[in-house]
């Protein structure tokens, strides 16, 4: 690693920040994925990163202006998340371009999804200003108004796993401001939706939408056969019973929500299917002892909906062939122990989710006790980690490119409290802020 430079005088700005890398020769590379070791002395603040911010976040829409529409304007959904807050200029420099903007009729919606489930309390909305003063290249302040081309009312959305839901506070109207942001308690999401209800030529345009919160590192289906799991059971209908069908209870856990087809996709076929009599067991082995604090239990829909090839809904139902009655239970090294709220009856949902405090095991099993006929039908079993969340405050979670690092240098300063050290940790960054004194030497 590679002793930093001093910085020359008290760090006072951005521009001052930018003069300092130009003088210096210390701009980053295109590529953020190398070690940064680099001192603001003067500042009074040591940084030592490794910056790779990138996070992921690929934005769509219901519909956008085309570019044809406007030749050499540029109206794409990917420019409300490229971490510009203001909108981009004509090579002319004469007019605004390069924010989403969608004429086809509202409502109409923006959306953005992570690139993995995170946990969000502020959402921040930029609109588009008036012109000219649409042309100012700068981020708009918390108290700057539009009177013309802005989203006056609108609401945030975010997907609970079956639905979206609006964020607390989410529902804007008579809007003005450039900039809206809302606060929220905290949710967990991989994804939000922009829904622009009026404007005052019934034109959408978003400059940028921000999500800001923790990172959620990913979570691990420990059940999962590619994770290590070996599924078992007590008992399975075999091949020969119905010709070409398969019911071994390895279908449980290979990572499919929802059966298999036949070959010739009339009937469905590729789950755990056991027809000697209840109570009948399946049980997952994990691939050494893991922590667990949620069992994911999917069974059969009712014919022809179990033809379909797609995760079913937390809403779903079904009224034939699921399991009406089961029990998880975890091994704790002697016996088998249900997990908190793991009994189940009067069961109509094709997919049962049960959470609990965590508890610590090395393998599961579902019991399942009833069903309309009598034989059990899993199409899978999962059993999912605990979420580790991660500080991560100094960059919109959904941001897609790399963004302009002086500003997110800037960023870490003004938020930057006194104290002995600080750690902010990125899903591939991790900064650490310490607190000097004194301009000596270069800080290691």
């Amino acid at each position: 690693m590679q002793r930093a430079r001093r910085f020359p005088q008290r760090l006072i700005n951005c521009q001052r920040f930018a003069w300092f890398t130009r003088k210096y020769d210390t701009s980053l590379p295109k590529s953020f994925r190398r070690l940064i070791d680099l001192t603001l002395r003067g500042a009074g603040i040591g940084i030592v990163c490794l910056l790779a911010i990138f996070n992921g976040g690929v934005a769509t829409a219901q519909n956008y202006t085309q570019d044809a529409v406007f030749p050499g304007y540029h109206w794409q959904p990917s420019f409300a998340n490229d971490g510009q807050r203001f909108a981009h200029l004509l090579p002319s420099g004469d007019d605004g371009t390069g924010f989403w903007r969608d004429e086809h009729g509202l409502s109409t919606w923006l959306q953005i999804d992570f690139n993995n489930a995170k946990t969000i309390d502020e959402v921040d909305v930029y609109t588009v200003g008036d012109y000219l003063g649409l042309l100012t290249q700068a981020d708009p302040s918390a108290t700057a108004t539009f009177t013309q081309y802005g989203a006056s009312s609108f609401e945030i959305d975010y997907w609970t796993g079956g639905a979206w839901t609006a964020v607390p506070g989410g529902q804007i109207t008579g809007n003005n401001l450039l900039w809206r942001k809302v606060n929220f308690a905290a949710v967990m999401t991989n994804k939000i939706k922009v829904v622009v209800h009026l404007a005052s030529d019934s034109v959408a345009r978003i400059a940028e939408v921000e999500a800001w919160g923790t990172s959620v590192a990913p979570r691990t289906n420990v059940a999962q056969g590619a994770n290590g799991g070996v599924a078992t059971a007590q008992n399975f209908t075999q091949d020969a019973v119905f010709p070409g069908y398969h019911w071994q209870p390895a279908f449980a856990n290979d990572g499919q929500r929802f059966a298999h087809l036949l070959p010739s996709g009339n009937d469905g076929t590729g789950f755990w299917r056991d027809e000697h009599g209840l109570d009948s067991w399946i049980q997952i082995d994990f691939n050494g002892s893991n922590t667990i604090d949620e069992v994911d239990v999917f069974t059969a829909g009712d014919y022809p909906a179990v033809l379909i090839q797609a995760d079913p809904a937390p809403t779903d139902i079904f009224t034939h062939y699921g399991a009406a009655g089961f029990v998880i239970q975890y091994w704790n090294g002697s016996a088998w122990l249900g997990v908190p709220g793991g009994q189940i009856t009067g069961n109509n949902l094709l997919w049962k989710k049960v959470t609990f405090a965590g508890v610590t095991t090395s393998k599961i099993r579902v019991v399942v006790n009833s069903s309309s006929d009598s034989v059990a039908r899993l199409t899978e079993v999962e059993a999912w980690t605990p979420a580790a969340p991660t500080n991560a405050r100094l960059d919109p979670l959904n941001c897609r490119e790399e963004r302009d690092w002086i500003s997110v240098f800037h960023s870490l300063i003004t938020r930057w409290q006194h104290g002995s050290s600080r750690v902010i940790r990125f899903p591939t960054t991790t900064i650490v802020v310490r607190r000097v004194r004194g301009s000596g030497s270069a800080y290691p």
